[in-house]
């Protein structure tokens, strides 16, 4: 059997925030341990698994020595931003340039988990309002951060972004649902699935198109700022192969990208045999 594997830090507050709300919403048993810390066995939903991490979950990269099977990885985490906003986000982990500083290998991807992400913004904007957490946006973040070596598909859920939001048992109560209900997702080969480039860290147009459509998906994204002159245009290849479902589109946030941006990402996402489309067109 493959386990959904829901990963929580001991370093971060809001993690263990949100842990605190798994272990007390569902029914779990213990079965062995790993990194010092029970690992957990969902009792309602069959392969499901949560454990615990010693360190910073971009760090991570250790978990491919689980003593069993992962179909995939949700790590349960905090968000930290300068401008502090109340948020629920999620996100595939992975460096698109050379720079590692926030863990991950330089110029490396995770396997991204388009069904996961998609179920998990979801459930975060119906938890939303269930729970009436009126001040926190709900948002996909482009693609960042480690860890990259891990073998099975990946995907970040977190609050943001600062220490009352990662402390809000409310806030992690939505977390805790959206996690488990992204564990029980399922991979289907018909689905609309898309590679996103351009826009901000934050892509709001992609993240518009994950909570309002049914049929299209977002693998790994890509914001403006990383279409410059240190991209190298194998990551693209890169982000096709590393996704759970292939991406047979490209969407672009046609204003959130430059004429050169546009230009130079055309003639590779052609090359690499992806159908290239307006973001905006996905709702016409």
């Amino acid at each position: 059997m493959k386990y959904s594997v829901i990963v929580c830090s001991r370093l971060d507050p809001a993690s263990m925030n949100i842990r605190k709300q798994l272990l007390e919403i569902y029914n779990w048993h213990k079965n062995g341990t790993f990194d010092a810390d029970p690992i957990f066995i969902g009792e309602e939903m069959e392969g499901l698994a949560l454990v615990t991490v010693s360190c910073d979950s971009i760090h991570a990269e250790y978990l491919n020595s689980l003593p069993f099977k992962v179909k995939r990885f949700i790590f349960a985490t905090r968000h930290e931003s300068v401008a502090k906003v109340p948020s629920l986000l999620a996100h595939f982990p992975g460096n698109w340039l050379d720079d590692n500083r926030f863990g991950g290998k330089p110029k490396m991807l995770s396997i991204a988990d388009p069904v996961a992400l998609k179920t998990a913004l979801k459930v975060l904007a119906k938890m939303k309002e269930e729970l009436n957490l009126e001040k926190y946006d709900v948002t996909a973040e482009v693609t960042h951060h480690g860890p990259t070596t891990l073998k099975a598909p990946v995907v970040f859920i977190e609050i943001g972004s600062d220490y009352p939001e990662w402390h809000d048992p409310k806030a992690a109560q939505a977390v805790a649902y959206a996690c488990y209900e992204a564990a029980k997702a399922e991979l289907k080969t018909d689905n609309n699935v898309a590679l996103g480039f351009g826009g901000t860290h934050y892509a709001p147009k992609f993240t518009k198109i994950l909570l309002n459509t049914d049929n299209w998906f977002l693998s790994h994204m890509a914001s403006k700022y990383v279409i410059n002159e240190t991209f190298d245009p194998k990551m693209i290849r890169q982000a096709i192969k590393k996704s759970a479902v292939p991406p047979k589109f490209a969407l672009l946030d046609w204003k959130g990208l430059n004429k050169e941006q546009r230009d130079f990402l055309m003639q590779y996402l052609k090359r690499f045999g992806l159908n290239i489309m307006k973001a905006r067109d996905v709702f016409k």
